[in-house]
């Protein structure tokens, strides 16, 4: 006996489910978790002490590590692909919403843009918090472009209150440490920050271990800036933007947000 055709109305009741199933796949929130530190983390640049914090993400080609204790928050972004040339180029920054939500509560820049007051600040869809294109990422406004040396002693805090359009040396103290090394495509990223927020931490998140919280990582725009701009060796700097502005070949600017599940104290 012949099995009867389906009717074309059931086909595209087929069709509309699956349809609607990989929207709601595609818009699935990224979620992530801060694993526990066990021993001293070091901010190096050298991702020694990451095995088996890390999570690969395909399509940006990198992988995003978290630790924490009772103190700190650690951050790791390591990746061989354009990412890296992307954030020596046009600057990285790291933002948290303590709340869980998706708001550039409190943003981490470094290395920071070779123009603090340009497109390239690293503010989410290329806006900042107070709608402005490029960002709040201005530090002291009406600077010019920094030396590429300059990026790389520097950090940029964007915050409430006093961390609001701060660039500070490097080392800044007060619990914040930040590092990159690159060689070749290779970069690695690692930062500390501090879970509380008082008169001693004033640069702290305000969390406590076990609470939920949102990171986003954002590079600038390179769009643009032609070869050359940033001014950095070792494969990164202008070398993503061959052909200069209308190039076919810049890297699409970083922007990946997750809500991460911070590790409270094992029971003894």
């Amino acid at each position: 006996m012949r099995e009867r055709g389906r009717s074309p109305v059931w086909r595209g009741a087929c069709i509309s489910v699956l349809a609607m199933l990989g929207l709601v796949a595609a818009c699935k929130q990224v979620e992530l978790a801060s694993r526990w530190a066990d021993e001293e983390v070091v901010v190096d640049g050298m991702n020694d002490e990451w095995t088996g914090a890390t999570t690969y993400f395909e399509k940006q080609d990198l992988n995003i590590g978290l630790v924490n204790d009772d103190e700190f928050l650690y951050v790791s972004l390591v990746t061989s692909g354009p990412v890296g040339r992307l954030a020596m180029a046009a600057g990285l920054t790291v933002w948290f919403d303590p709340s869980g939500g998706k708001e550039e509560w409190y943003g981490i820049r470094f290395p920071v843009p070779p123009e603090s007051n340009d497109r390239s600040s690293g503010g989410r869809g290329g806006r900042g918090r107070d709608g402005r294109a490029g960002g709040r990422g201005g530090g002291q406004s009406g600077r010019g472009g920094l030396r590429p040396g300059d990026r790389l002693r520097q950090v940029e805090l964007e915050g409430p209150g006093e961390l609001s359009r701060r660039r500070l040396p490097l080392p800044v103290g007060g619990g914040l440490e930040v590092a990159i090394r690159s060689n070749g495509p290779a970069f690695v990223y690692e930062l500390k920050v501090v879970l509380a927020r008082n008169d001693d931490y004033r640069m702290g998140l305000g969390v406590e271990p076990g609470s939920e919280i949102e990171v986003g990582f954002v590079t600038g725009d390179m769009g643009g800036q032609g070869r050359g701009r940033g001014g950095f060796g070792g494969g990164f700097g202008g070398g993503g933007g061959r052909g200069g502005p209308g190039g076919g070949d810049r890297p699409d600017p970083l922007e990946l947000w997750a809500k991460v599940q911070l590790s409270a104290r094992p029971s003894s």
